[in-house]
Parts: C-alpha cells; sequence; structure tokens
C-alpha cells in the first residue's frame, strides 16, 4: 500500500509544546480537560480493543488496518499501554503493491490525557526493524529520533528534540480524539513528527448525525463529526483537511474518515470491532 494511507490513519483515528495557534483556535485549559475528559479517559483505559479498518480509493480496495491494544508491557521500569496498528496492502492492485507495516507505540496517562513514551515502525515487506524509533524522555526533557535504512543497516541517530509537557507521536491520537469528539472544542494536539515538533487542528461537533457502519450491522448509528487539518506534510503523502467519525457510544469508537493522500480522496471505513476488560 502506498503509505500515505498508513499516516494518514494513524493521526486520524493515527509530541511538542503548543507553538503558535491560529486566533481562532481555543486551547482547552487545565481545568477544562480535567472536567470534560477525566471520565472518557478512564473508560478507555478498562478496555483492549480489536479493529478492522477498510481502506478505499474509488471502486478499490487497497487494503486493510489493524488496530489492536495489547497487554501492558513494562519499559525501564515502569508499566505502559502497548499499542499496535497494522496496515496491510490489497497485492491484487499493481499499482498498490504487496506492503507491511506495523506500528507500535507505549502510552501512559494522566489524570486528563494519554501520551507517549515510545515509538515505534517496522517495515515488514522490506524487513527493516525499527525504521523510525522516538524515545520520549520526560525525565530528561528530550525526544531521542532515531532511522534505520535497510534490512541489516544501522540504527542511525537523528535530532535530539526538547520535550517539555506530555506529548504524542501519532498513535496516541487515537484516543485523543475520542476524548474530544463531541465537546464542540477546537484544539490544538502537538506532535512529533518528521523528526521535529508540528501540531494538528482538530475541530469538533457536538450535533450527532447518522451512518451505517458494517462493524454495527444495517442500522444506522448516531455519530460525532470532527474536521481538521495537518499544517505540515506527514510522511508517505498524508497531508492538509482530513474528516473524521465517531460513533454516539460510551467509547467513541473511531467508525470513518475521510483523508487527502498522494491520490486523492481515500475512505477509511470500520468493518468489525471488539472490545474486552482489560485484564
Amino acid at each position: 500500500m502506498k503509505k500515505g494511507l498508513v499516516a494518514g490513519f494513524l493521526f486520524i483515528v493515527t509530541c511538542t509544546g503548543l507553538g503558535n495557534q491560529p486566533a481562532s483556535l481555543h486551547v482547552a485549559t487545565s481545568s477544562e480537560v480535567v472536567e470534560d475528559t477525566t471520565p472518557m479517559v478512564q473508560k478507555l483505559w478498562k478496555v483492549r480493543e480489536h479493529l478492522v479498518y477498510s481502506v478505499r480509493y474509488s471502486l478499490f480496495t487497497l487494503g486493510t488496518v489493524t488496530v489492536d491494544v495489547l497487554h501492558d508491557t513494562t519499559y525501564l521500569g515502569k508499566t505502559y499501554r502497548y499499542f499496535r496498528t497494522t496496515i496491510k496492502s490489497n497485492p491484487s492492485l499493481p499499482f498498490v503493491g504487496n506492503k507491511e507495516e506495523k506500528f507500535y507505540s507505549l502510552m501512559a496517562k494522566n489524570d486528563t490525557i494519554p501520551y507517549e513514551v515510545l515509538y515505534w515502525n517496522d517495515d515488514i515487506d522490506d524487513n527493516i526493524h525499527f525504521s523510525s524509533l522516538y524515545k520520549l524522555r520526560y525525565d530528561l526533557g528530550k525526544v531521542y529520533t532515531f532511522k534505520r535504512k535497510e534490512s541489516h543497516g544501522p540504527l542511525i541517530a537523528g535530532d535530539t528534540l526538547s520535550l517539555n509537557q506530555p506529548s504524542i507521536c501519532g498513535p496516541a491520537f487515537f484516543y485523543l480524539s475520542r476524548i474530544y469528539a463531541g465537546t464542540m472544542k477546537n484544539v490544538s494536539i502537538p506532535i512529533y513528527i518528521n523528526q521535529k515538533k508540528d501540531s494538528i487542528q482538530l475541530y469538533n461537533k457536538g450535533k450527532q448525525d447518522k451512518m451505517q457502519i458494517n462493524a454495527f450491522g444495517d442500522k444506522s448509528i448516531k455519530v460525532f463529526e470532527s474536521t481538521g487539518d495537518a499544517g505540515f506534510d506527514g510522511p508517505f503523502g498524508f497531508h492538509g483537511k482530513f474528516t473524521a467519525w465517531f460513533a454516539e457510544d460510551s467509547l467513541h469508537v473511531p467508525v470513518a474518515t475521510n483523508l487527502h493522500v498522494w491520490i486523492g480522496s481515500v475512505k477509511v471505513r470500520l468493518q468489525s470491532y471488539a472490545a474486552y476488560n482489560y485484564e
């Protein structure tokens, strides 16, 4: 699969200071976040989830995206949420090819938001482990970035960036977007991407709509709509405006996304969903 689909989904469905904000953009204060997001954070942290999405362009099914919340794991002596996204292409399409990539994240949370401490991805079809790696060291106030360009090549150190608040690198957006869905809050979400600091603007609507989603049968379900803008060219061709929809349920399950990648408008739709009590 052309990799624009990978990055786009990670930022939308898929770590910096706040930086400069548009004058019209409201950034939630700490008191607002505590009041509005703590219940959703607690709910999300109590379940493991398995989600499978189809990725389509026009009449073509380009591939699938599978999101798994795995068992907790330890890193540097502490326990973290273990998150994996797997992207597989449809090999029957000659213009797509046979691609598979896995994206991993270790996350923690405070009383209000989730944040990442480690992020990496594996390029499975090219056999490159740690093709990119971000280590967020809050104790040192630093983010260490790395890349590996070849299967057996060295892990090359990139820029070291400053870190002064809980931050994300992509996958944690899967939780953050759900926390704000339906709140009518417009927020700027800082992110570490392309070995630098940047942000995504997210505009949330409180109005409910209806949408038919395969994962929930033939009936239409109520959804919240959010729109946004990535103020940067993400890796693999993702850039610009996007629209995402979340189920109006206790977990605000991400059910659909329309995004702009190098080939035009791509639709991501939830095909199956399962949630389990976290044990």
